[in-house]
């Protein structure tokens, strides 16, 4: 009641409700930026994936080029 009365010195029209919206907005925006973060932590995850198997393809490439030099 006490935070109310305040409110309403501070914003007479909107008090409390004010606030509210204010923080909604917030929490919004961050769900907005926490999304964007979460797509971007998987595209590089993914890449990540990718760079991973392509060292590792050439890798056995690399050793199968030297075994195949020693069977000759």
């Amino acid at each position: 009641m006490d935070y109310e009365a305040n409110s309403r010195i501070r914003d007479p029209v909107y008090g409390c409700a004010g606030a509210v919206c204010h923080l909604q907005k917030q929490v919004s925006e961050l769900q907005a930026e926490l999304v964007k973060a979460q797509a971007e932590l998987a595209s590089v995850q993914s890449q990540q994936q990718n760079l991973i198997a392509l060292i590792c393809m050439e890798m056995t490439q690399s050793q199968e080029q030297v075994l195949h030099r020693h069977q000759q």
